[in-house]
């Protein structure tokens, strides 16, 4: 997802060059990977950077959180961030690589090539789209507790009780409710 700006740095500002993501791919282990990857991408030219608004869709395959089968995930992420080239001749910015407190993220930066790198910013969006915890479809009844097996693909038979001290008291009350309740009814 590198895009060359040299041409775009040198037009006025409110100049706009259009792209078109097809099936692209990302992958990183922070991350994991994204795939299919596709949607415009559009870089205006301002008077000191490149503004790139983007609308991308892509899909990920993750663990299921009720069950651990492969759960795809699609996704939708929007991406408006400005680019500020280094080349001094194309109105870049002077940086000072010795000072910690630069404020210019070096993710944003468009190289002394011209090259605007567009990869981290759409892998960060597409992370902070994915959903916490994926299910790998909506009915998804999990892992027993008892005895770990799928119950999407196994019945079980376990008793499905708290167990501990600490609960022993919930299961009281649960069982005073329903003897509640049955009184009522019966009343």
């Amino acid at each position: 997802m590198i895009f060359n700006v040299a041409a775009l740095l040198k037009e006025k500002s409110g100049a706009v060059r259009r792209h078109r993501l097809e099936g692209e791919r990302l992958q990183s282990e922070e991350h994991g990977s994204f795939e299919d990857i596709s949607g415009p991408v559009t870089l205006m030219r301002t008077d000191r950077t490149v503004s790139v608004s983007a609308s991308l869709e892509a899909s990920a395959t993750r663990a299921c959180s009720r069950c651990l089968e492969s759960a795809r995930v699609e996704l939708q992420a929007y991406i408006e961030e400005e680019f500020h080239p280094v080349n001094k001749d194309l109105g870049g910015v002077r940086r000072d690589s010795s000072r910690d407190d630069d404020p210019l993220d070096p993710v944003l930066l468009i190289d002394d090539r011209n090259n605007l790198d567009l990869t981290e910013v759409a892998q960060q969006s597409l992370a902070g789209v994915t959903p916490i915890a994926p299910l790998c479809r909506p009915d998804c009844r999990g892992l027993c507790p008892v005895c770990s097996k799928n119950r999407n693909k196994t019945p079980c038979n376990c008793q499905q009780q708290a167990s501990g001290p600490r609960w022993e008291g919930l299961a009281d009350w649960g069982q005073l409710r329903q003897t509640a309740r049955m009184d009522r009814a019966v009343q």
